[in-house]
């Protein structure tokens, strides 16, 4: 532990040239070392490894031991776990905090998707190893997996364990009740057939991945007995024609960007995420049509939809004069 806040210290004096001193020790150098104090007096040797009971231990440690504690200092654990995660040459498939940006995922992941890190502190050290080596297998073994994909396989096998959790029951010691508690817990909680099913099927894939990759004794169970007859919903989205007129009667004292991402999203049906990520090269002709190119990153591929040509000039003139850098047409303000 004494190291990892060595390198973390010697990360942050790397940067004083671009900070002032007090804001420095302010909002750095003290915040770590009341973390430091924090995991000598409550024994942690590696930072890497905090569970979320330490984690809130931490906050409360800083409420009652720091003077005049800074809006960053609780920042200061999570800015030391990112920190060795991500400069450790290989990922460490151990610690409890993994952050994305240490993987290549640039075609899985939705940049209007805001997924940093997968957590596993708040899962018992019993059950934690079979569900880093699940997670593991999905995310680096098994690239096929949109990162939105991902994040619903990671939340549904997470409820289950602290599901099974709170019954005192391991993954090692799982019986056919405890399955089939869980699955009753969910009936009742009276969500939409489709998203019942959907969490039966996650964690069929889950349950049968313990079996095959951790050999471990699942009891077998028939999910098949237990899904829900789903009838198609459609939810109608439109805007009135009245609303799109009144709109389009002040379009024109909207501020630039805003007002060409009302007329792309109007002129083109696509969803509000899929034009906040469009690219500056999506944008194409073939001679006598104007069109978009989309990656779609749940189903990883791209489609080609038409654009009006007033639509493709002005957006073409709004990319002329971005001077951002960015790669985005519209790019976040943040």
């Amino acid at each position: 532990m004494k190291k990892q806040i060595f390198r973390i210290l010697l990360s942050d004096l790397s940067e004083i040239e671009n900070r002032k001193n007090h804001y420095m020790v302010q909002h750095f150098i003290t915040p770590l070392y009341y973390l430091y104090d924090f995991c000598v007096k409550n024994q942690i040797p590696d930072l890497k490894q905090i569970t979320l009971a330490e984690e809130k231990a931490f906050y409360e440690y800083l409420d009652t031991n720091m003077d005049a504690i800074s809006k960053n200092a609780p920042q200061v654990l999570y800015r030391a776990r990112k920190f060795l995660f991500l400069s450790d040459k290989k990922p460490d498939f151990t610690a409890t905090c993994w952050f994305l940006e240490k993987f290549t995922l640039s075609d899985r992941k939705n940049p209007t998707r805001g997924i940093e890190c997968f957590t596993f502190g708040d899962i018992a050290e019993d059950n934690r190893t079979y569900f880093q080596h699940y997670m593991k297998y999905l995310l680096v073994l098994s690239p096929k997996y949109s990162l939105q994909s991902l994040h619903e396989k990671y939340y549904g096998a997470k409820e289950f364990i602290r599901f099974i959790e709170s019954r005192h029951t391991t993954l090692s010691e799982l019986s056919y009740s405890d399955i089939e508690s869980f699955i009753e817990y969910k009936d009742q909680m009276e969500v939409r057939p489709e998203t019942y099913n959907r969490t039966l099927t996650m964690l069929s894939f889950f349950l049968t991945a313990l079996s095959v990759r951790e050999n471990l004794l699942v009891p077998s169970f028939p999910f098949d007995y237990f899904y829900k007859k789903a009838a198609y919903l459609h939810h109608d989205r439109s805007v009135p024609e009245d609303t799109i007129d009144r709109i389009f009667t002040v379009l024109s004292d909207f501020p630039e960007t805003l007002g060409l991402m009302y007329l792309t999203l109007y002129s083109t049906g696509l969803r509000i995420n899929e034009v906040c990520s469009l690219r500056k090269d999506a944008l194409f002709s073939d001679g006598s049509t104007n069109w978009l190119s989309i990656y779609q990153y749940k189903l990883r591929s791209e489609k080609q939809i038409p654009i009006p040509s007033e639509v493709s000039r002005l957006l073409k003139k709004h990319i002329a004069s971005d001077e951002t850098g960015s790669i985005y047409i519209f790019p976040s303000c943040r």
